[in-house]
C-alpha cells in the first residue's frame, strides 16, 4: 500500500483521529481540569504513566484485530464461548451511557454560544451525526470530519496556551519527579483514553476497509501511536493551560471545570471558545462512540453491513432518550474513565489468550509486558474499590 495515495492517507489519518477524538470528549476535558487543579504540576506524571500504559495496551489490541482480520468480539468468541457476546453487550450498554454524556456536551456547547436550551443542541447534534452516517460512503466523510474538527481543537489549544503562559519548566520537572502520585487518577486516565469502546475504534475502522494482515501491521501500529500522541498532546496541553490559570491567579469555576481552560481569555470570546471546544470534543466523541459501539453488533446481527446505518440511528436515539430521562449525565463522565479502566484488565487477558493463536506474534518480552500491565490495572482496580 503506497502512502502517496491520498485515499490511503485519508484512511490512516481518519483512523488515528477517530481514536483520538473518541477519547477527547466532555469527560476528558472535565477530568483534565479537575485532576490538574488537584495535583497541579504533578499531574504531568500521571499523564506520562497513562500514556506509556496506553501505548502497550493499544499495540496489543490493534495487533490482535489487524492480524486476525476480525473484530474484537469475534476474536474473543473464538476463545471463550459467549465471551464475545458479553463483551459486545458491555461495550454497547456502556456506549449508550457515555454517548448520553457526549450529547449533553454537544447541547452545552451550543447553548453557551446561542443561548438555546441544551436539549435542542443535543438533538441537532444527534441529527448532524445521523446525516454523516446515512450519506453514501459515510466512512470517508467521517474520516475527514474527525481530522478537521480534531485539528480545530489543537489550534484553539495553542491559542489558549499562548494566553495563559503556563510554567512549562516546572511542569516538565514534576512530570518526571512528582510531589504526589494518585493511583486512581492514573487508572481513570487510562480508562478514559483506551478504555471501553475507545481502544477498538481505530482498529475497527481499518477493519471495515479491509486493512488487515501482517503486511499492514507496521503502518497500523504507527497509526495507533499517532492517535495516542494526539490524545497525549491535547491532554498535556490542557494540563499546562490549567497550570497557567492557577499560577496567573485567575478565578476558578467549580461548577463547570472545563470552562476554566479559557479563564485567561477576556470577554465574550472566552465563552465562545468554550462552547466551540466543548461541542467539537463532544460531537467527535459521539461519532466515535456510535460507530465503534455499533460495530460490536457485527457477527450477531443478520445483514449487519447492509443495515449498519439503521443500527447507528437506533443507537443515537436511545442515547438521546437516556439523556432526556437522566437529566445531566455529564457529571457521570468524570467516573467513566475509572469504570473503563476496571474493565481493561479482563479484556487484555482475554485478548492475550487469543493472541497465542495468531500466525504472527508480538515479541515474548512485549507480551509479558502486556500481562504485567493487565495485572497492574487489576491491582489498581482492587485498590480503588477498597
Amino acid at each position: 500500500m503506497k502512502l502517496k495515495d491520498p485515499i490511503n492517507i485519508r484512511l490512516w489519518a481518519g483512523a488515528a483521529f477517530l481514536m483520538a477524538t473518541s477519547a477527547i470528549g466532555p469527560g476528558f476535558l472535565t477530568q483534565t481540569a479537575v485532576f490538574s487543579k488537584t495535583l497541579l504540576a504533578s499531574f504531568g506524571f500521571a499523564i506520562l504513566i497513562s500514556v506509556l500504559i496506553d501505548w502497550i495496551i493499544q499495540w496489543q489490541i490493534w495487533h490482535t484485530i489487524i492480524i486476525t482480520g476480525k473484530p474484537a468480539q469475534t476474536v474473543v468468541e473464538g476463545v471463550i464461548p459467549w465471551g464475545g457476546k458479553l463483551l459486545s453487550m458491555i461495550i454497547i450498554l456502556g456506549g449508550w451511557v457515555f454517548n448520553a454524556g457526549n450529547l449533553a456536551g454537544c447541547g452545552l456547547g451550543i447553548s453557551v454560544i446561542t443561548g438555546w436550551e441544551p436539549w435542542i443542541g443535543s438533538a441537532l447534534s444527534a441529527g448532524v451525526v445521523w446525516l454523516i452516517f446515512i450519506y453514501p460512503g459515510f466512512t470517508k466523510n467521517m474520516d475527514r470530519i474527525t481530522v478537521l474538527l480534531g485539528s480545530c481543537v489543537l489550534l484553539i489549544l495553542m491559542y489558549t496556551l499562548f494566553k495563559t503562559q503556563p510554567p512549562v519548566p516546572l511542569a516538565i520537572e514534576k512530570t518526571f519527579l512528582p510531589d504526589q502520585i494518585e493511583p486512581m487518577i492514573i487508572l481513570t486516565l487510562v480508562g478514559g483514553t483506551v478504555g471501553g469502546y475507545i481502544s477498538f475504534s481505530g482498529a475497527h475502522r481499518l477493519l471495515q476497509d479491509g486493512i488487515v494482515g501482517q503486511r499492514h501491521w507496521l503502518k497500523a501500529r504507527k497509526t495507533a501511536l499517532t492517535g495516542l500522541l494526539i490524545t497525549a498532546i491535547v491532554r498535556y496541553g490542557f494540563f499546562l493551560a490549567v497550570l497557567g490559570i492557577v499560577a496567573g491567579g485567575y478565578s476558578w469555576n467549580d461548577a463547570q471545570p472545563a470552562l476554566n481552560f479559557f479563564s485567561a481569555i477576556q470577554g465574550r470570546w472566552a465563552s465562545h471558545f468554550f462552547g466551540i471546544v466543548i461541542w467539537v470534543a463532544a460531537i467527535t466523541s459521539v461519532i466515535g462512540c456510535t460507530y465503534t459501539s455499533v460495530s460490536f453488533a457485527d457477527g450477531w446481527v443478520k445483514d449487519f453491513s447492509t443495515h449498519r446505518h439503521k443500527y447507528m440511528w437506533v443507537f443515537l436515539v436511545v442515547s438521546f432518550l437516556l439523556l432526556m430521562i437522566a437529566g445531566r449525565p455529564v457529571s457521570w463522565l468524570i467516573y467513566a474513565g475509572t469504570i473503563n479502566g476496571m474493565l481493561l484488565p479482563i479484556t487484555l487477558i482475554i485478548l492475550l489468550i487469543a493472541a497465542k493463536r495468531l500466525p504472527v506474534q508480538l515479541p515474548a518480552a512485549f507480551r509479558l509486558l502486556v500481562f504485567i500491565v493487565a495485572l497492574l490495572l487489576l491491582a489498581l482496580t482492587v485498590y480503588t474499590l477498597l
